[in-house]
């Protein structure tokens, strides 16, 4: 490939040299895909070669579909929201969350009262869905972020109240700092959540892991227990003093399905709490939960 020979100086009529590595230059590549639905893209590659073949994520993909989908008329819309926000019982809170979602994505605010949905979506206690769509609606002057963390705080949200926050906040909600809704979530058992958290805002020294580490593993592990544990445990250091394979063991004992996925990840399963009653001790139903949790 020419992009990757070395330059012969002008004049010279040595051939050129094979390079065994990229170099930092980048050149120039246009894509044009096959349907004409889809918009022409110009990127910048380190090498290209005629008619490479690009793969997107999966993230792309479905953004790019949602992007190229068939928008429904105006009228729909509204009326498909309206019924969302109609919904009741069991489906009223998803159904509020789904609402703002599509009145966003499709510009529907000046038909809804944006600032209505996020009221309705704090006295649901739906904190975590407010933040966002305060912020999405820009309606952070009615709705201050303090002032929902500290909701958050007070029904002891502390897991949503400290994942909101930046990993250099010195403050969560203007009065408690990320030290003191730690030891919050300590006082309330949530040690393998206080562990995510510890890492996050360097409180290693408040909060020593091997203690919270030791804490966790009472009694038997749920899924997100063990899956906290595999994957912080290595980020302090602390493998020595607890092994992978005894987590593992622990995670087995507590009727958890372990799969080991190629590159080392593994994929943690549990059991069916309305099954469990009526299957023999130690017997588990695999159900998907998903892997270790950021």
């Amino acid at each position: 490939i020419g992009a990757l020979e070395r330059q012969v100086p002008a004049g010279s009529t040595d051939p050129p040299e094979q390079e065994r590595v990229l170099t930092s230059r980048t050149h120039n590549m246009r894509m044009v895909f096959d349907s004409a639905k889809y918009k022409e893209l110009r990127l910048r590659a380190f090498y290209a070669v005629p008619k490479m073949v690009v793969i997107p994520s999966a993230s792309a993909l479905l953004r790019r579909k949602r992007q190229h989908s068939e928008v429904p008329p105006a009228n729909a819309r509204v009326a498909w929201v309206k019924e969302l926000l109609g919904r009741g019982g069991a489906e009223a809170g998803p159904g509020l969350r789904l609402a703002c979602e599509h009145v966003r994505r499709w510009s529907l605010e000046p038909a809804f009262d944006t600032c209505a949905l996020v009221r309705r979506l704090v006295e649901g206690k739906q904190f975590a869905a407010a933040l966002r769509f305060a912020r999405e609606f820009q309606l952070r002057r009615e709705f201050p972020t303090t002032t929902l963390l500290h909701a958050m705080l007070a029904q002891k949200r502390y897991d949503g109240a400290l994942k909101a926050c930046g990993a250099r906040c010195r403050s969560v909600d203007g009065e408690a700092g990320p030290g003191d809704v730690l030891r919050m979530m300590v006082r309330a058992g949530e040690h393998c959540v206080a562990l995510k958290y510890v890492h996050k805002f360097g409180q290693a020294a408040a909060f020593p892991p091997a203690q919270l580490v030791r804490a966790s593993l009472q009694g038997d592990l749920s899924v997100r227990t063990a899956a906290m544990l595999l994957k912080y445990v290595p980020l302090f250091e602390l493998s020595d003093a607890f092994p992978r394979e005894a987590i593992l063991e622990r995670a087995a004992a507590s009727g958890i399905l372990v799969h080991e996925l190629a590159g080392g990840k593994l994929v943690l399963k549990g059991r069916r709490r309305s099954d469990s009653a009526s299957l023999p001790p130690g017997a588990a139903v695999p159900v998907k939960v998903g892997s270790a949790p950021n």
